[in-house]
Protein backbone atom coordinates (compact mmCIF):
# COMPACT_ATOMS: atom_id res chain seq x y z
CA UNK A 1 0.00 0.00 0.00
CA UNK A 2 1.43 3.38 -1.18
CA UNK A 3 0.90 6.52 1.58
CA UNK A 4 -0.06 9.84 0.58
CA UNK A 5 3.23 10.90 3.00
CA UNK A 6 5.49 9.04 0.09
CA UNK A 7 3.77 9.99 -3.15
CA UNK A 8 3.92 13.90 -1.65
CA UNK A 9 7.35 13.97 -0.77
CA UNK A 10 8.83 13.22 -3.92
CA UNK A 11 7.08 16.08 -5.96
CA UNK A 12 8.05 18.54 -3.37
CA UNK A 13 11.54 17.79 -2.84
CA UNK A 14 11.63 18.01 -6.59
CA UNK A 15 10.49 21.63 -6.55
CA UNK A 16 12.65 22.73 -4.00
CA UNK A 17 15.29 21.12 -5.83
CA UNK A 18 14.35 22.85 -8.77
CA UNK A 19 14.03 25.99 -7.25
CA UNK A 20 17.40 25.57 -5.79
CA UNK A 21 18.56 25.12 -9.25
CA UNK A 22 16.87 28.24 -10.91
CA UNK A 23 18.10 30.35 -7.67
CA UNK A 24 21.82 29.42 -8.48
CA UNK A 25 21.74 29.48 -12.17
CA UNK A 26 20.47 33.11 -11.47
CA UNK A 27 23.16 34.06 -9.52
CA UNK A 28 25.67 32.55 -11.65
CA UNK A 29 24.53 34.74 -14.48
CA UNK A 30 24.54 38.25 -12.73
CA UNK A 31 27.66 37.25 -11.71
CA UNK A 32 29.11 36.01 -15.10
CA UNK A 33 26.98 39.49 -16.32
CA UNK A 34 28.28 42.14 -13.78
CA UNK A 35 31.64 40.96 -14.78
CA UNK A 36 31.70 41.60 -18.81
CA UNK A 37 30.10 44.63 -17.94
CA UNK A 38 32.70 45.94 -15.29
CA UNK A 39 35.99 44.53 -18.15
CA UNK A 40 34.09 46.02 -20.60
CA UNK A 41 33.94 49.32 -18.91
CA UNK A 42 37.66 48.99 -18.39
CA UNK A 43 38.11 48.42 -22.08
CA UNK A 44 35.88 51.69 -23.06
CA UNK A 45 37.91 54.00 -20.95
CA UNK A 46 41.37 52.66 -22.11
CA UNK A 47 39.54 53.34 -26.04
CA UNK A 48 38.61 57.20 -24.95
CA UNK A 49 42.21 57.48 -23.35
CA UNK A 50 43.93 56.41 -26.82
CA UNK A 51 41.22 59.02 -28.61
CA UNK A 52 42.06 61.92 -26.31
CA UNK A 53 45.98 61.50 -26.87
CA UNK A 54 45.53 61.66 -30.35
CA UNK A 55 43.15 64.35 -30.29
CA UNK A 56 45.09 66.46 -27.73
CA UNK A 57 47.20 69.40 -28.88
CA UNK A 58 50.47 70.64 -27.82
CA UNK A 59 50.65 71.67 -24.05
CA UNK A 60 47.20 71.13 -23.73
CA UNK A 61 46.15 68.86 -20.60
CA UNK A 62 43.23 66.85 -20.00
CA UNK A 63 41.36 64.43 -17.45
CA UNK A 64 38.81 61.74 -17.75
CA UNK A 65 37.42 59.11 -15.29
CA UNK A 66 39.10 55.71 -15.74
CA UNK A 67 37.57 52.22 -15.09
CA UNK A 68 40.32 50.16 -13.97
CA UNK A 69 39.26 47.00 -12.39
CA UNK A 70 41.38 45.54 -9.30
CA UNK A 71 44.03 43.81 -10.49
CA UNK A 72 44.13 45.20 -13.95
CA UNK A 73 46.99 47.64 -15.11
CA UNK A 74 48.18 50.25 -17.19
CA UNK A 75 51.09 50.32 -18.91
CA UNK A 76 52.98 52.00 -21.66
CA UNK A 77 56.26 50.40 -23.11
CA UNK A 78 58.76 52.98 -25.18
CA UNK A 79 59.93 51.61 -28.40
CA UNK A 80 59.15 47.94 -27.80
CA UNK A 81 61.17 47.98 -24.97
CA UNK A 82 59.53 46.04 -21.82
CA UNK A 83 58.33 48.23 -18.60
CA UNK A 84 60.89 48.93 -16.84
CA UNK A 85 61.76 48.10 -13.07
CA UNK A 86 62.62 51.65 -11.71
CA UNK A 87 61.15 54.54 -10.12
CA UNK A 88 58.64 54.25 -7.20
CA UNK A 89 56.34 52.14 -9.33
CA UNK A 90 59.11 49.28 -9.94
CA UNK A 91 56.91 46.67 -11.48
CA UNK A 92 58.79 45.06 -14.87
CA UNK A 93 56.19 44.31 -17.62
CA UNK A 94 57.25 42.34 -20.56
CA UNK A 95 56.07 44.44 -23.63
CA UNK A 96 53.35 42.22 -26.08
CA UNK A 97 54.15 41.40 -29.51
CA UNK A 98 51.13 43.45 -30.04
CA UNK A 99 53.53 46.38 -29.45
CA UNK A 100 56.29 45.21 -31.75
CA UNK A 101 59.03 47.76 -31.68
CA UNK A 102 56.68 50.81 -31.24
CA UNK A 103 55.31 52.94 -28.17
CA UNK A 104 52.69 51.51 -26.98
CA UNK A 105 49.41 51.66 -23.70
CA UNK A 106 48.09 48.05 -23.34
CA UNK A 107 45.43 47.42 -20.36
CA UNK A 108 46.25 43.90 -18.84
CA UNK A 109 44.95 41.68 -16.46
CA UNK A 110 47.18 40.38 -13.81
CA UNK A 111 44.65 37.60 -11.84
CA UNK A 112 45.89 34.33 -14.21
CA UNK A 113 49.24 34.95 -14.44
CA UNK A 114 51.81 34.39 -12.06
CA UNK A 115 54.07 37.43 -12.34
CA UNK A 116 52.73 40.54 -13.24
CA UNK A 117 55.49 40.87 -15.41
CA UNK A 118 53.60 38.35 -17.84
CA UNK A 119 50.48 40.46 -17.51
CA UNK A 120 50.79 42.01 -21.41
CA UNK A 121 52.12 38.86 -23.01
CA UNK A 122 49.85 36.38 -21.30
CA UNK A 123 47.03 38.53 -20.67
CA UNK A 124 46.76 41.72 -22.53
CA UNK A 125 43.18 43.22 -22.94
CA UNK A 126 43.56 45.98 -25.15
CA UNK A 127 47.16 47.18 -26.77
CA UNK A 128 47.12 50.12 -29.00
CA UNK A 129 50.58 50.94 -30.36
CA UNK A 130 51.62 54.73 -31.86
CA UNK A 131 52.74 54.96 -35.25
CA UNK A 132 54.27 57.78 -37.14
CA UNK A 133 53.15 61.14 -36.06
CA UNK A 134 51.98 59.61 -32.79
CA UNK A 135 55.01 58.33 -32.07
CA UNK A 136 54.77 59.04 -28.07
CA UNK A 137 56.71 58.89 -25.36
CA UNK A 138 54.86 58.37 -21.76
CA UNK A 139 55.92 59.49 -18.38
CA UNK A 140 54.07 59.38 -15.38
CA UNK A 141 54.93 61.60 -12.38
CA UNK A 142 53.43 58.90 -10.00
CA UNK A 143 56.18 56.66 -11.05
CA UNK A 144 59.35 59.58 -10.70
CA UNK A 145 58.62 60.71 -14.38
CA UNK A 146 59.10 56.99 -15.98
CA UNK A 147 56.77 55.26 -18.09
CA UNK A 148 53.11 54.90 -16.84
CA UNK A 149 52.60 51.99 -14.92
CA UNK A 150 48.84 52.39 -13.12
CA UNK A 151 47.19 49.45 -11.10
CA UNK A 152 43.37 49.59 -10.90
CA UNK A 153 41.95 50.72 -7.62
CA UNK A 154 39.69 48.45 -5.08
CA UNK A 155 36.88 51.26 -5.86
CA UNK A 156 38.21 50.34 -9.76
CA UNK A 157 37.64 54.28 -10.75
CA UNK A 158 39.71 56.80 -10.58
CA UNK A 159 41.07 60.20 -12.56
CA UNK A 160 43.50 60.45 -14.97
CA UNK A 161 45.29 63.37 -15.72
CA UNK A 162 47.55 63.72 -18.68
CA UNK A 163 49.14 67.07 -20.79
CA UNK A 164 50.94 66.58 -24.20
CA UNK A 165 54.37 68.42 -24.57
CA UNK A 166 55.53 68.08 -28.01
CA UNK A 167 55.68 64.02 -28.55
CA UNK A 168 55.78 63.77 -24.85
CA UNK A 169 52.48 62.56 -22.80
CA UNK A 170 52.98 62.82 -19.23
CA UNK A 171 50.36 61.39 -16.73
CA UNK A 172 50.23 62.93 -13.32
CA UNK A 173 47.76 63.43 -10.18
CA UNK A 174 46.17 66.56 -11.25
CA UNK A 175 49.67 68.93 -11.28
CA UNK A 176 50.78 68.04 -14.87
CA UNK A 177 53.85 70.08 -15.25
CA UNK A 178 54.88 70.71 -12.23
CA UNK A 179 57.03 68.28 -10.44
CA UNK A 180 54.87 65.98 -7.71
CA UNK A 181 56.54 65.91 -3.93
Amino acid sequence: MISKKGTEEAPLSFIVGLIFAVLLGSALFLIAFQYIAYTNKAKESFDTLVGNIQALKDKEKGSMAFSLPENYILVSFTEGKDHPEEGTCDEKVNVPESCGTLSCLCLCDTRFVRKAEEACVKSAKACYPFTGQEAYTFSDALCDDTSLYREGPASGVFTLYYERDGNSIQFCDGSCGEKVA
